[in-house]
C-alpha cells in the first residue's frame, strides 16, 4: 500500500527493487508474484513494463488499510496446491538463490511446529546493521531463548525476543497446519501493531518462530530497503549498534 506522502516514482522504484530481487533469487522456480493492495493506493501504473508484466494484482476492496497484510492468507488458501508460499512487505529485498533449500533444510531437521524467519538488516554508510536485534535502550543483541535452540548439522537456530522481519515463507505442509487452526488471529492485533501482527504476530497461532543463531546470523537474512533504523540506533548508541 503506497504511502500517500511518498512520491509515486520513489514508491514504484522501491517496489521494483523488491520484485526484481525475487525474480533474481527465485528465477529458477515457477514463480507467481501477487501484489496484494487496495484500489487507489498503489503504484502499479508506475512500474516498469518488465515488472508489471510479471505481476498478478489482487485489489482488496472494503478492507481496513492497516489490515491489508492479513489478506495474503486468503490468497495462499486459494493456491494451497503450491509448494511454497511467501509473504514480504514492499521494502524487503531477498538476495538468496538458495532460500528455499535453506528453509527446506531447516524444516527437515526442526520440530514440525518450528518456522524459520530471516534476520533483517539495513546497509548504511557501508555498515550492515541487524535492525531487529537492537533496541532503543540498548545496543546489545536482544534476548534470545537459550533453552530452545534447534541444531541442524553445524547450523544453530534460536527463538528471539523480536522475531519480526516483514517476511515469512511456508511450505505446503506448514500452510496446511496454519489453515487447520481456523486462523482465529487473522485481522487481530496480536503483536506490536497491525502491520507487525499481519507479518509476524499471526504466525504464533500455529508456530514457534526461529531465526538463525547469533553464531551463524547470515544463514538466512533479508535487506530492509531503508536506513531509518540504522540512523536511529546510530544517534541513540553512537554507532555501537550490533552490526557487521
Amino acid at each position: 500500500m503506497a504511502d500517500q506522502e511518498r512520491p509515486a516514482a520513489e514508491a514504484a522504484a522501491r517496489l521494483t527493487r523488491a520484485i526484481e530481487a525475487l525474480l533474481e533469487s527465485l528465477g529458477h522456480t515457477r514463480l507467481e508474484v501477487v501484489l496484494n493492495t487496495i484500489p487507489g493506493r498503489n503504484v502499479v501504473a508506475e512500474l516498469p513494463d518488465h515488472v508489471r508484466s510479471r505481476l498478478s494484482v489482487s485489489e482488496q476492496k472494503g478492507i481496513e488499510p492497516l489490515l491489508l497484510g492479513f489478506a495474503a492468507q486468503e490468497i495462499f488458501a486459494t493456491r494451497r496446491d503450491r509448494d511454497w508460499f511467501m509473504y514480504l512487505e514492499d521494502d524487503i529485498v531477498v538476495h538468496d538463490a538458495l532460500l528455499l533449500e535453506k528453509l527446506a533444510y531447516f524444516n527437515d531437521n526442526a520440530p514440525s511446529d518450528a518456522l524459520l524467519l530471516p534476520h533483517r538488516y539495513e546497509l548504511w554508510r557501508g555498515r550492515k546493521t541487524y535492525i531487529d536485534l537492537v533496541s532503543k535502550t540498548s545496543p546489545e543483541v536482544c534476548a534470545w531463548n537459550r533453552l530452545t535452540i534447534v541444531q541442524a548439522g553445524s547450523w544453530k537456530f534460536a527463538e528471539f525476543e523480536n522475531p519480526h522481519s516483514g517476511f515469512y515463507s511456508l511450505s505446503q505442509a506448514q500452510l496446511e497446519r496454519w489453515l487447520a487452526t481456523g486462523r482465529l488471529w487473522k485481522d487481530r492485533i496480536s503483536w506490536v501493531a497491525a502491520r507487525e501482527s499481519a507479518a509476524t504476530g499471526c504466525l504464533g497461532e500455529a508456530f514457534r518462530l526461529y531465526k538463525p543463531h547469533p553464531d551463524n546470523m547470515a544463514y538466512l537474512e533479508v535487506r530492509h530497503e531503508d536506513t531509518k533504523y540504522s540512523q536511529l540506533y546510530d544517534r541513540l548508541h553512537g554507532g555501537r549498534a550490533f552490526a557487521t
